[in-house]
């Protein structure tokens, strides 16, 4: 999954601390002294043909970042960080879709369609294949600048708003869509009730998440069970993970960190009113990050039962900072640990009943929670 680009890529598989920084030492230091100054200097004062200064610095600095080996760690030049913030944000400029780049398709993969967006008017699908927009062919190498110019965050997207060129591949068929964007609200909640049981599936940990979370929470205490989807849940923000967890958990650790000293910070769920019936949790090996810490809580305090595949496994914390010219950067800043103590990284969270997802188009593991909790709340 890491070898997958993703449209997404913030808030899939994160768990985000966002800071500011008006002047981050550390890599303006590195690009004024020893080697990189150098090769600064003797581009300044010998290369004869024209060359993009703040392009040298922007890779210059993502090269740095690359360095680390981490895939949780990027530079983001000012148009990817306008993107960035975008993600954590509850609305955003586009046509509705999460697309991830696959050399295998060719193409940009739909992961999922936004209900009511552009996309999904023009008959987008999950799994259909963008090819190109507007003549321009996406490949491993054009698919960033790609997305950017659906977003209409680079300096050649359309000024006027025009309908956007999409080829698409759907199997064998090629369809061609014109497809205009707009502003898209982000909604990261869905709910349902079946019988006596409500079920709610959390997408991602995101800015209005909590809000709308909590307004489902409120039409769950009419039931007498509950299911929550954490399924393709690749993280988010503290911020919305805390809040979030605090109406399913009792008081209490909910996880703990620990930095590049050692030193261990632990963050609480302090007294609250939670919605104390049945619960059960559903994850799957795109279950990441924030997700995997409630999922770990619910596990650990046995506050409720975890069905589906093991989790991803990512037991890591970024910071976001940004520099004055509207550029920043994500890095890993801390590791973190479920309240018993278990760093998940690269290991992920075994549900308590194992269920492999059906590929006969039934939801194999709905269906067995929802029986669960019948016979629990009999």
């Amino acid at each position: 999954m890491i070898s997958k680009k993703k449209f997404y890529i913030v808030l899939s598989l994160s768990l985000i601390i966002i800071g500011t920084l008006s002047f981050f030492s550390g890599v303006y230091s590195c690009l004024r002294e020893s080697k990189l100054v150098r090769i600064e200097s003797l581009i300044k004062n010998y290369f004869s043909l024209d060359y993009d200064e703040n392009k040298m610095i922007d890779t210059a600095a993502k090269g740095m970042t690359a360095s680390l080996n981490d895939p949780y760690s990027e530079y983001f030049t000012k148009e990817e960080f306008s993107m960035l913030l975008g993600y954590l944000g509850s609305s955003y400029s586009g046509i509705g879709i999460a697309v991830y780049y696959d050399q295998g398709q060719g193409g940009a993969v739909i992961e999922s369609v936004t209900e009511g967006s552009p996309a999904a008017n023009a008959g987008i699908l999950a799994h259909d294949v963008i090819l190109s927009v507007d003549g321009k062919n996406i490949t491993a190498d054009t698919f960033s600048s790609v997305v950017y110019y659906i977003r209409g965050l680079s300096n050649e997207s359309l000024k006027d708003n025009a309908p956007m060129s999409f080829k698409i591949k759907r199997g064998s068929e090629i369809i061609n869509l014109s497809i205009k964007r707009s502003t898209i609200e982000l909604s990261t909640v869905e709910e349902k009730p079946y019988g006596d049981i409500y079920y709610i599936k959390l997408s991602e940990f995101a800015e209005k998440s909590p809000d709308d979370f909590k307004a489902a929470i409120m039409n769950a205490k009419k039931y007498k069970g509950l299911v929550l989807d954490l399924r393709n849940n690749g993280g988010g923000t503290v911020d919305s993970l805390n809040s979030i967890a605090t109406q399913l958990l009792p008081k209490g650790l909910l996880f703990y960190t620990t930095d590049v000293s050692d030193k261990r910070e632990d963050d609480y769920i302090n007294d609250n009113e939670y919605l104390d019936i049945p619960l059960v949790v559903l994850i799957n090996g795109n279950t990441a990050s924030a997700s995997e810490i409630l999922s770990g809580a619910v596990k650990d305090y046995k506050r409720g039962l975890l069905v589906g595949e093991t989790s991803y496994g990512k037991g890591l914390v970024q910071g976001v900072f940004n520099f004055p010219d509207g550029s920043g950067i994500k890095l890993t800043i801390a590791k973190y640990y479920t309240p018993s103590g278990a760093y998940i990284n690269k290991k992920g969270i075994k549900p308590d009943m194992e269920i492999k997802a059906s590929n006969s188009g039934t939801d194999d593991q709905l269906n067995y929670s929802l029986d669960y909790l019948k016979k629990l709340i009999k």
